[in-house]
């Protein structure tokens, strides 16, 4: 989190433009300039996405396990197109084929067309569809009103079946892309949260969990639009699009080429538009996740900011994400809200156009370009269903890049490396029904010891800043290693390469004559435990959270391991016992208490390493007298290493390692050091402290 005075001042002003924004603030002039600074790095496309396209393809590859039912959605989508189409298609034939020639032939005058056959010859060959209705009626016969009220009759009936035909494929399409959309978000949050469980450590160091939250949250609810109804409202819309092209050209080439061309100056727009936002819809998704990572700072650190009254403070950090959100929405939104008015009135300024040219040429009777007025009526019907696809691929063409802001930002986690997997390892360890663990390889097996060696190992977090220089130490099993040091000298890295949460940059480090990177990183993990200073426990019953070391612990076995840690005590105190329920800040717990659940969690997974980094040091002399007597109990016959500030919690270690700056300067049992009148005497006799 970055502190930072905010010049916030009751002035307004116009800033400079940012991806094509001119930058309106209410902050004044020397606030503007700050921020604008603290986030220069967003002003060249900083947030637009990268592989966009290549991001949708991806997006289309979690449909693959539905394609079945995608593909009986896609044909009753055709057919329910086809039907609309053929709805707007049938006024030609009803007003040339039927209405026409039953007035004609009714008055006795066949106007301008001099005689039946003459209406036959001329009016018919403007289209050959319009014959279809024409051939009902015996138009030279007697009852003529008679056979076209039935005719007309037979064809609003047909219609009628075939509405209610595409009523019933809608709801089927509706159905089906609900199913398909959820089944495909469902594996789509399983992938994320796979590979969130597989990503090292150094991921989560330099990523805001807010920020990660908000990729499983507002970029996923921005996908689920376009799962469940974008994908389809897409296709819908393309396939009717060609439809109705392709029966404007049936109708009347001319009148289709002047019709696609007003079309064609409206999506030229629209996609100017769509161009220009792509960045908005990013940046703003980006700064969506910094709303969630400042507010998950801020919730789990409040007790922080209100000792230090820091609330104007964390309110001005909030005002300048927001400064920049608002920026970035208002161009998303003004250019995604321009689309509709755009299309809608050039569809109307086209319909206008297309329909006074149909006049002109009826009433020329043109040679060349023959149009009559059914074919004028369904033209403008057309014209007036060419308005639906147009609008929806404007609006989704906005959806559509929300959607592909998000898809960037989730995929950018997905892909990144994550710690090797067993398939890579040539060692993995399992728990045996005798309640031991063994290492096996696949055709060798043997049973984990707890002897560690680490030889000659040098580490850095960021390269070029080194942390461990030469590190050199051993624990036979059963032994307790002890690290001492002061703050930052390299202790808790030791822990952190022992469990692999980070790789060494050289040396080796073996268990049990195993090279670690040899063995597969999760299973190893369950031949250890962590107990650390700040605990973590999870919202459920006290019972839940013991049995999260061993989930397939009963609850008799998960009783003697409270027992084991010391934790019975108070757990049998409480209300409801074992089955009491706790949330996730645990704030009815005190710490010692939430510590005494920790080990009593470590012991009943009874693992043959166990890691304390500093479980006692956040505690009072009671409670560390209480959880020191737990720890012991689950040591026996453990390899054990401890980090603590306390000299007094190590001194019966085996062996005790004295480190500074990321080298180990004194190593050796209480009375080796203290006989040695070092680093450790000092710090033993009060000479010196730690830091």
């Amino acid at each position: 989190m970055k502190f930072y005075k905010y010049k916030g001042i009751n002035t307004a002003g116009r800033g400079e433009t940012i991806n094509g924004v001119d930058i309106q603030f209410t902050c004044g002039e020397a606030g503007y300039k700050e921020i604008n600074e603290t986030y220069g790095k967003r002003k060249k496309g900083y947030g637009k996405p990268k592989h966009s396209w290549g991001s949708l393809l991806r997006v289309f590859s979690y449909l693959k396990g539905d394609k079945w039912m995608l593909f009986v959605a896609a044909f009753v989508t055709v057919l329910m197109i086809l039907i609309n189409l053929i709805g707007g298609f049938v006024s030609a034939p009803l007003v040339d084929g039927l209405l026409n020639p039953a007035v004609f032939a009714l008055r006795g005058d066949w106007g301008q067309y001099g005689s039946f056959e003459g209406y036959k010859s001329e009016a018919l060959s403007s289209s050959p569809f319009n014959s279809i209705l024409f051939g009902f009626v015996d138009w030279q016969g007697a009852d003529i009103l008679g056979q076209s009220v039935r005719v007309l009759v037979l064809v609003i009936v047909v219609l009628a079946g075939l509405y209610l035909l595409g009523f019933l494929c809608s709801i089927a399409q509706v159905l089906l892309m609900t199913k398909i959309g959820t089944n495909s978000l469902m594996r789509l949050r399983n992938d994320m949260f796979k590979k969130m469980e597989s990503l090292p450590l150094s991921y989560f160091d330099g990523t805001p969990h807010g920020d990660i939250m908000s990729r499983f949250t507002n970029d996923v609810d921005n996908l689920a639009q376009f799962f469940n109804s974008g994908i389809m409202e897409m296709f819908t819309s393309i396939v009717m699009l060609f439809g109705i092209v392709i029966f404007l050209f049936t109708l009347n080439w001319f009148l289709a080429l002047v019709a696609l061309f007003m079309e064609a100056i409206a999506m030229i727009i629209v996609a100017n538009n769509v161009h220009h936002s792509v960045n908005a819809f990013s940046e703003t998704q980006i700064s969506m996740g910094e709303f969630n990572g400042l507010s998950e700072e801020v919730l789990s650190g409040l007790k922080v900011v209100k000792c230090f009254s820091k609330e104007d403070d964390m309110m001005e950090i909030f005002k300048s994400i927001d400064y920049r959100h608002t920026i970035h929405n208002k161009k998303s939104v003004f250019l995604s809200s321009a689309n509709v008015p755009i299309v809608n009135n050039i569809n109307n300024l086209n319909t206008a156009l297309v329909t006074m040219l149909g006049v002109i040429l009826i009433a020329v009777d043109a040679p060349f370009i023959k149009v009559s007025t059914g074919t004028l009526v369904a033209y403008v019907a057309l014209l007036r269903m060419l308005a639906r696809p147009f609008n929806n691929i404007s609006n989704l063409l906005t959806m559509v890049q929300a959607s592909l802001a998000g898809a960037e930002r989730i995929f950018q986690m997905i892909d990144q490396p994550a710690e090797p997997s067993l398939q890579t390892a040539k060692w993995h360890s399992f728990k045996a029904k005798d309640g031991k663990h063994y290492w096996t390889n696949g055709t060798e097996t043997k049973p984990v010891l707890g002897q560690v060696d680490m030889r000659h190992v040098d580490f850095s977090y960021v390269k070029g800043q080194q942390i461990l220089h030469d590190i050199t130490l051993y624990a036979h099993p059963g032994q307790k290693i002890a690290l001492v040091g002061s703050t930052g000298a390299g202790k808790t890295t030791i822990t952190n390469l022992l469990t692999r949460f980070y790789d060494i940059d050289a040396g080796e480090i073996l268990i049990d004559g195993i090279d670690l990177k040899d063995i597969d990183r999760v299973s190893m993990r369950r031949s250890m435990t962590l107990v650390l200073q700040d605990t973590h426990l999870f919202s459920g019953t006290i019972m839940d959270n013991i049995r999260f070391g061993c989930l397939h612990a009963d609850d008799k076995r998960c009783k003697n391991a409270a027992k084991l840690a010391c934790a019975d005590q108070f757990i049998e105190k409480l209300k409801d016992g074992y089955d009491t329920y706790i949330d996730g800040a645990n704030a009815s717990l005190s710490q010692g208490q939430k510590q005494l659940l920790s080990i009593a969690r470590c012991a009943v997974g009874n693992p043959p390493i166990l890691i304390l980094d500093e479980a006692t040091s956040s505690v009072d002399t009671r409670t560390e007298r209480l959880i020191s007597k737990g720890m012991d109990n689950i040591m026996a016959g453990k390899t054990v290493f401890v980090i603590a500030h306390r000299l007094s919690t190590v001194r019966y270690a085996d062996c005790i390692m004295v480190m500074d700056k990321g080298r180990i300067i004194e190593r050796g049992t209480h009375d080796e050091l203290i006989a040695q009148k070092g680093r450790y005497y000092e710090l033993w006799t009060g000479k010196s402290e730690l830091d």
